[in-house]
């Protein structure tokens, strides 16, 4: 009995082997056994006729070879091939002597009409797609998916059947994602798509830009993930608090909007409302600031509050509330003002005074604020009280205006007569000159030999009397204390800003 079921497993698996097709020497073969088993030729042949409907020939061929195939098989890469489909599958499998056999197209086209039947149309379908592409690897996967319409997607040493696994794949990281739409701007995935899913093909725009790939892309599957830069996001929130805490996010989240892609992908997740918002803050910004890097961060500060729309509006406030100089003297003063951004977010401000009065004035009048670029700048009102009239005094105001309101700080200044710097330079100067006075004194006497006191009478009458017999010291000593001022004037003015 044992021996029977081995007879008939090796029946099964020849016929399997041979796709139900017994060459004379399989039929010898079984026969002997069936011989040693005692069996006749007439048993041997019920046996055979058992075991050969008892196989599911249509799932097995459709399986192996498909049902279109012939009877004698050719013999490719060590393989039996009996099918169109089988030959696809095969060259599909050996790349490299698959782009060798399609060198030119003499073997494809003999194999060709062999196992098409003589189809004379099949055969020059095949021709003329052959001959349409330059590319060897693109002619490679045109011949294989046109042959066998069930060949999968390969992709990083990975078979994907379907569209759907293929892109679960690719948001498995960026990675993957990049890599995919490397093969896709190929063109290879156009390949696939346009033989193996002849549906899906009005998705396909004729391009192969990233535009192109994410057409198809969200086309096929709107609720797909975006990824901006490198970093996937699933929803706008997510994009627009990766943006609040990350200005490297920045750049990307800009050239995906200025691309379109991203609003794309909005659109086909039913965010068009946010899509329309944008469009018309950007057209109130571009028309408004003529600086590019502050016209590009305020339009990602825009994107940011429409895809978020519990995102803070940026606030500032000023170090001061309101400014009152009434003392001011000599000197030009500067009052600082630090304007301080109080949460997160950028904002662009200018300042200016109500009124234009000469000698008071700003040291700038616009400037940006940014949470994670510098929370704050300092401002100086200068005020040169020269220029003002004194005793009286000037009530004006400072705004600073922001795109999300304004700030005013009162201001009241006035300038008095400088009793204290007045006092003060005369008393600097009058110590220099009393020093310079004696270093007159000192250098006569040195000059003359003599540090006695000079006598202080006078003979008029006789004038040469009083000039010591040395007197041309006194000259040089006179020229050289005289020049000093003179070279020391330039100085002095720098120093006291004269």
């Amino acid at each position: 009995m044992e021996d029977l079921s081995a007879l008939r497993k090796a029946i099964e698996e020849c016929l399997i082997e041979r796709l139900g097709t017994l060459t004379d020497a399989d039929v010898l073969a079984l026969r002997q056994q069936a011989q040693q088993l005692n069996l006749d030729n007439r048993a041997f042949s019920q046996l055979l006729q058992e075991v050969h409907t008892s196989i599911n020939w249509s799932a097995l061929r459709d399986k192996k070879q498909g049902t279109d195939r012939v009877v004698r098989p050719i013999l490719i890469f060590n393989e039996e091939v009996r099918s169109l489909e089988k030959l696809g599958l095969v060259l599909f499998e050996n790349k490299p002597r698959a782009l060798a056999y399609l060198q030119d197209n003499l073997l494809l086209k003999e194999n060709l009409v062999y196992l098409s039947h003589q189809n004379v149309d099949l055969t020059i379908n095949m021709m003329e797609l052959y001959a349409s592409e330059k590319n060897a690897e693109k002619r490679f996967l045109k011949v294989c998916y046109s042959l066998n319409s069930k060949l999968p997607f390969r992709l990083s040493d990975t078979d994907f059947a379907t569209p759907e696994g293929l892109f679960e794949w690719a948001f498995t990281g960026y990675g993957c994602y990049a890599e995919l739409f490397n093969k896709f701007a190929s063109g290879h995935f156009h390949i696939w798509i346009n033989s193996c899913f002849p549906e899906k093909k009005d998705m396909l725009s004729k391009g192969e830009s990233f535009a192109d790939f994410l057409h198809f892309l969200y086309n096929f599957e709107p609720s797909y993930p975006i990824y901006i830069g490198s970093v996937q996001f699933s929803d706008p929130q997510h994009i627009a608090l990766k943006a609040i805490d990350d200005y490297t996010f920045w750049k990307p989240l800009l050239d995906a909007a200025s691309d379109d892609y991203l609003f794309f992908w909005l659109v086909k997740r039913g965010y068009e409302n946010l899509v329309e918002a944008f469009k018309e803050r950007k057209r109130f910004l571009v028309e408004n600031e003529k600086n590019q890097s502050v016209l590009s961060k305020l339009l990602v500060q825009a994107l940011v509050e429409i895809l978020n729309q519990e995102t803070e509006a940026p606030i500032v406030n000023a170090s001061l509330d309101k400014i009152e100089l009434l003392n001011i003297q000599g000197e030009i003063l500067q009052q600082g003002i630090e304007i301080q951004l109080r949460n997160k977010g950028f904002m662009r401000a200018r300042m200016n005074l109500n009124k234009d009065i000469s000698g008071i004035s700003l040291s700038h009048n616009a400037f940006t604020l940014s949470h994670l670029e510098g929370m704050s700048n300092h401002v100086q009102l200068m005020v040169d009280p020269a220029k003002l009239i004194k005793n009286k005094i000037y009530d004006l105001s400072l705004t600073i205006w922001t795109d999300y309101g304004s700030i005013v700080i009162p201001i009241r200044l006035k300038a008095v007569f400088p009793l204290k710097a007045v006092l003060r330079y005369g008393l600097k100067y009058g110590i220099f000159i009393a020093l310079f006075l004696s270093l007159i004194r000192l250098s006569i006497a040195a000059a003359m030999g003599n540090m006695a006191w000079l006598n202080p009478e006078v003979a008029w009458q006789h004038i040469y009397r009083q000039v010591p017999a040395n007197h041309p010291a006194f000259i040089i000593v006179f020229i050289i204390l005289l020049t000093i001022p003179i070279l020391a004037w330039k100085k002095v003015k720098e120093i006291e800003q004269i």
